[in-house]
């Protein structure tokens, strides 16, 4: 008789196997569960704005909630750049109260509608129109890799282009 055969091997191999996986189920369980219910209720995410004394464009971290739809998440992001850095070494991308009238993310796609009162009027930003798009599209796309295009419109029209008019 072979020495496996006394000790039945695979016998031993499933008392010990079968206890294994259910414990380490068991822990997979738990730490989701921990961490579900401790999650944290901020996000660290990355705002671009342009500097005040140097020119380009930089990062600035920013402690965000991060709670509800992607759709409100991406929108409290557009609402904290609209209300500018913290740092005083950065600049405004739009003036000082700029209007966000509405945001809809649908399959991807982001629309966002400002309106044009304060927005084209740039005062108190070096930044031109296309300028503040580009930042605003690079802080969202940096954070939100879900976001595939960005279409901005203001009052429902695309900024500098004709007109959509019915005769």
């Amino acid at each position: 008789m072979s020495l496996s055969k006394a000790i039945n091997l695979p016998e031993i191999n499933r008392r010990l196997v079968q206890p294994s996986v259910a414990l380490l189920l068991l822990l997979i369980i738990i730490s989701i569960g921990v961490w579900a219910a401790f999650r944290p209720a901020y996000q660290e995410l990355v705002l671009f704005f342009p500097g005040a004394v140097r020119t380009g464009i930089s990062g600035e971290p920013r402690a965000v909630p991060h709670s509800g739809t992607r759709e409100q998440r991406v929108s409290r992001v557009v609402e904290e750049i609209l209300l500018g850095p913290m740092s005083v070494e950065k600049g405004r991308v739009f003036s000082r109260g700029t209007e966000l009238r509405s945001l809809l993310l649908r399959r991807g796609v982001l629309y966002m509608d400002f309106d044009a009162e304060r927005l084209l009027k740039q005062q108190d930003t070096n930044l031109g129109f296309a300028d503040a798009e580009q930042a605003l599209k690079r802080s969202i796309n940096y954070n939100f890799p879900f976001v595939k295009e960005i279409i901005i419109t203001v009052n429902g029209q695309i900024p500098f282009a004709d007109p959509f008019v019915l005769n």
